[in-house]
């Protein structure tokens, strides 16, 4: 596995560090929103030999293929595999190859079980690929697309409204001041809630605060029933730049709180808050299954957008 391997036409090899930033940008032809922020961890740590694997496809010196495992300690016992092959070099075997020294890799993954896999919804050959190599379609997630500018200042009379409404008040946080109530706040939110997979998975919420960005922004709910505030539902948003969408991490509330409107205060301010800070647009992702919040994203006027399937595949032992 640390040799390249030269087939019909282009090699395979392990990922150098100088390709990071071109496997990067292979994988998230796979990816619905911005992974960049997590490929960029798993990569690092594959160049230096720390328990996940990269590897590319090379043509004549140009990089049309790459594949990644990489453990997933938020989800105990999981790693994510992808493959990705540039679209110029598809149905060459690329990606049957870097599937391979994938399978390869995974059985040497001690302590890891299943497979996860997160792909785009509309590269129906990409799932067909995954389904041919064990896995199965666990979930699908839909897209949601909130346009800033359509809205503008209006956003500040439907925060303030349904914060009214849910009786609480919403204000930002940041991971850097106040990572510990954000983090019991997530903790309380994930009663009951769904996990990618539905697969029995565990969360380990220690190793899932490495999935939020340094730089995302929080929208904390605060309750006004009692003398003292509780929090009692956030949404986390990941900021991009003016012209890319802001991303919606993570919405959730309290289930002592939940039927009152607090999601919608919550993500209100979200909204608000990316449109004062000059984003174009925010994308959101939910289970299909999830009616409440998918009720809540069209009340809000969002539109459809590109989803994704969740797959898993149990390790053979």
């Amino acid at each position: 596995m640390g040799e390249s391997l030269t087939r019909a036409g282009y090699t395979t090899r392990p990922m150098r560090p100088a390709d990071m930033d071109a496997v990067m940008e292979l994988l998230m032809l796979t990816s619905a929103w911005d992974i960049r922020y997590r490929l960029r961890e798993q990569l690092r740590a594959a160049a230096a030999h720390d328990a996940h694997l990269a590897f590319v496809a090379e043509r004549e010196g140009d990089l049309v293929g790459a594949a990644k495992l990489a453990r997933e300690p938020a989800f105990p016992g999981t790693a994510s595999a992808l493959v990705s092959v540039a679209p110029r070099a598809r149905g060459t075997g690329i990606g049957t190859a870097l599937a391979g020294l994938l399978e390869e890799g995974a059985g040497r993954l001690r302590g890891t079980g299943m497979l996860t896999c997160t792909l785009r919804d509309d590269l129906p050959e990409g799932r067909a690929f995954a389904e041919g190599r064990g896995f199965r379609v666990t979930n699908h997630s839909v897209g949601r697309l909130y346009e800033l500018p359509a809205h503008g200042e209006r956003l500040a009379g439907a925060a303030a409204r349904s914060a009214t409404l849910a009786r609480v008040s919403v204000r930002a946080a940041s991971m850097e001041d106040e990572a510990r109530t954000i983090m019991e706040c997530v903790s309380r939110c994930m009663e009951g809630a769904k996990l990618p997979f539905q697969e029995g998975l565990d969360i380990n919420l220690d190793h899932a605060r490495r999935l939020i960005p340094a730089e995302a922004v929080i929208m904390l709910a605060e309750s006004l029933d009692g003398s003292e505030p509780v929090t009692c539902g956030l949404t986390i948003m990941t900021p991009q730049g003016p012209t890319d969408p802001w991303y919606t991490i993570f919405t959730g509330v309290d289930a002592r709180y939940r039927g009152r409107g607090i999601a919608a205060a919550v993500k209100s301010a979200a909204l608000l808050y990316a449109y004062r800070a000059g984003a174009d647009c925010v994308v959101t992702h939910n289970d299909e299954t999830n009616e409440p919040i998918l009720r809540l994203n069209d009340s809000l006027g969002m539109k459809p957008a590109l989803g994704y399937w969740g797959l898993v595949r149990p390790l053979r032992g």
